[in-house]
């Protein structure tokens, strides 16, 4: 059957076309779409934003302070030194002075007698007691039995009656005392010290033992042992008044406590 179209041109056109090639062809063909290379768009780059007043403000640095001015007429105030608390007895001079002026202190206002202390310049030992026993002053205690067992032992020991002391801590009759008050009798003592300067301090008794070297130091622990009390050699031992009577007392006191500091022996 014959085609109502005449495809004659179109068949000479594509032989022709074969002819030249697959390239051309395409190329040629009016129905192809062109192939384009891709365009590279360069996108400007935006410009830096304006500073605003606000940002400017907002990193402005903070304004220094100006220099402190040192005025000529301003010192400049030195190191403040603490300083121990005075005591109306850091001026005496002598025994005599202490005593009367121990008389009208506070602590003895209502006291009928201060007792003083007895016995030599420099004693070689000085024997402190806490308080006066049954109206006995410090001259009168080596009179007493307490008193004449103790020179018996010291002076096996190598010392003489006449090179021993006596002191009371409180200088008169026995009373209850205040911590504040053993405080302020502990100074007075350590001025009393500086005067008489004792060799050895012996203190009798565990109470007074604690007043001299605080509740933190054992009795027990440390009776016999060498001490100090403002540099002056100290020892503590038990009370002599219930030592008299009591042998177990004087066995402690003669083979554990004496022997113990190392400042006594026994003569031969």
């Amino acid at each position: 059957m014959n085609s109502p179209y005449d495809f004659s041109l179109l068949r000479r056109y594509l032989e022709d076309q074969i002819e030249l090639g697959v390239q051309e062809l395409f190329l040629d063909e009016p129905w192809a779409p062109l192939k384009k290379k891709a365009q590279t768009v360069a996108i400007p780059t935006p410009p830096p934003p304006k500073k605003t007043e606000f940002q400017n403000l907002s990193r402005v640095d903070a304004p220094k302070p100006p220099p402190q001015r040192i005025l000529e007429t301003e010192a400049t105030p030195l190191p403040r030194t603490l300083r121990k608390p005075s005591s109306p007895y850091d001026g005496v001079e002598s025994l005599e002075e202490l005593y009367q002026k121990l008389k009208s202190d506070p602590i003895y206002a209502r006291e009928t007698t201060v007792y003083p202390y007895s016995g030599p310049e420099n004693p070689r030992l000085l024997f402190l007691l806490p308080h006066g026993e049954n109206q006995i002053s410090p001259k009168d205690f080596l009179t007493t039995s307490a008193g004449e067992m103790l020179l018996r032992l010291f002076e096996n020991l190598g010392y003489k009656g006449g090179e021993i002391g006596v002191t009371y801590f409180f200088k008169s009759q026995k009373k209850n005392l205040s911590p504040l008050v053993d405080a302020a009798l502990k100074k007075i003592l350590s001025k009393e010290i500086s005067l008489i300067k004792p060799g050895i301090l012996i203190t009798f008794g565990e109470e007074l033992f604690h007043k001299i070297h605080g509740k933190g130091k054992d009795f027990e622990a440390n009776a016999g042992s060498l001490l100090t009390f403002d540099d002056t050699k100290t020892v503590g031992l038990l009370n002599p008044f219930p030592m008299v009577e009591n042998k177990q007392m004087k066995l402690i006191t003669w083979k554990v406590h004496i022997p113990k500091s190392g400042l006594f022996s026994p003569q031969k």
